[in-house]
């Protein structure tokens, strides 16, 4: 047992990345770790070493183990995804702790997975197509959509954006796609995607509602098929302000062909008459049967001649007024059916069979769900009926 009232010998540099990894300034460790300003930057300087309580109070603000703390060496990581947010504003300060913190975690999940299936024999085989973003968006969309609905004729409309959302987000799991869940400020990042060659991975803010989420899923799914990692709020960028997110142009294009397929759309019986402008009825009516936002939807319009750029941005801007101050999505979800959610069925799956296999302890599955024990018995129930139904 260490001696919790003598000096810990430790890196500062280990310490100072703790930090800041999370995004954390001096003061704000200091209120969360619970210890003096002048500690802080006389350890982060190397000048003397905090007790084994301090590393403690340390590992719970950071979200590190102590063991972590006292590595020689920073840790090397993957490489983070690369920021294609396109606000101004969202530029001009650095990721929140929560994002931070999300980001971690799904890059946690990457690695669990990967872990477990090597310990069960298990093949991990994603298969989402390749995707170049010279391509013709609309051809591109068409390769995406076909792999998503591999083995399905074209979906019902379901006229149910939550239910749509699950269905796109169960389509994208069956390519080997890991789908997660976190709970984010939505006008910071509303989903991000971390490119793995065995466990592709996507993270859909939790917030938002159904229709941005789905939009957010595909739109992220493109950036993978690119074989690209990417932290994005999914707004048209101004490509001569921010030339790399050209990109995203490309991908919020795919994502909307993938939605709303042009075929599909130039069949609806509002397409039959138009005169380039169309009431919120009209868009609500036609956005409903593919379980997207009237945005995305009259983008498509805009896309294919029905409508103008004028009309579109007018749109846009009178939308965006109306719901700047939406609240969050925040439905009731029971405390065992919480770690399904967040995790998806795939590491959900992945995490009970090792459980079920004494590959890992209930302890250790609990903790990789993001739950406690005497929940995982729950979880079990509604993990078996969202099996049934896949």
């Amino acid at each position: 047992m260490p001696r919790t009232s003598f000096p810990v010998s430790v890196e500062p540099s280990v310490l100072l990345w703790a930090r800041t990894s999370i995004g954390l300034s001096q003061e704000e460790a200091v209120t969360k770790a619970k210890v003096l300003l002048d500690d802080i930057l006389e350890w982060e300087s190397g000048n003397a070493a905090p007790t084994f309580v301090h590393l403690k109070r340390m590992s719970s603000a950071y979200k590190r183990s102590t063991a972590t703390l006292m590595l020689p060496a920073v840790p090397k990581r993957a490489k983070p995804p690369v920021d294609l947010r396109t606000l101004p504003n969202q530029h001009s300060h650095p990721l929140t702790t929560k994002t931070l913190k999300a980001i971690r975690r799904a890059e946690r999940v990457q690695a669990v997975t990967v872990e477990l299936a090597e310990s069960m024999g298990v093949a991990l085989k994603p298969s989402l197509p390749s995707l170049v973003a010279a391509t013709d968006p609309e051809a591109a969309a068409g390769v995406l959509r076909r792999s998503l609905l591999t083995g399905e004729t074209n979906p019902r409309p379901l006229r149910d954006k939550q239910k749509m959302y699950e269905c796109w987000r169960t389509r994208a799991e069956r390519l080997g796609v890991l789908v997660v869940q976190a709970t984010l400020d939505r006008h910071e990042c509303r989903a991000f995607a971390l490119a793995n060659d065995l466990a592709p991975l996507v993270l859909v803010n939790s917030v938002e509602y159904p229709a941005p989420r789905s939009f957010s899923l595909i739109h992220e799914l493109a950036h993978l098929a690119l074989r690209a990692s990417a932290l994005c709020d999914m707004e048209e960028p101004d490509t001569a302000a921010f030339p790399a997110s050209s990109v995203e142009v490309f991908c919020n294009h795919v994502a909307g062909a993938v939605l709303v397929p042009t075929d599909e759309m130039m069949a609806l019986p509002q397409m039959k008459s138009h005169g380039g402008t169309w009431s919120d009825s009209e868009l609500d009516d036609m956005a409903i049967e593919f379980g997207v936002s009237k945005e995305v939807m009259l983008r498509r319009l805009l896309i294919h001649g029905a409508t103008t750029k004028d009309y579109y941005e007018a749109k846009r801007q009178e939308w965006r007024e109306k719901h700047r101050d939406m609240k969050d999505y925040i439905p009731h979800v029971p405390e065992g059916k919480k770690p399904l959610n967040r995790n998806g069925l795939t590491f959900s799956t992945l995490v009970a069979q090792a459980q079920r296999g004494e590959v890992i302890s209930l302890r250790e599955a609990a903790d990789f769900l993001g739950t406690k024990p005497k929940h995982m018995k729950s979880f079990e129930s509604y993990l078996a009926a969202a099996r049934l139904q896949r």
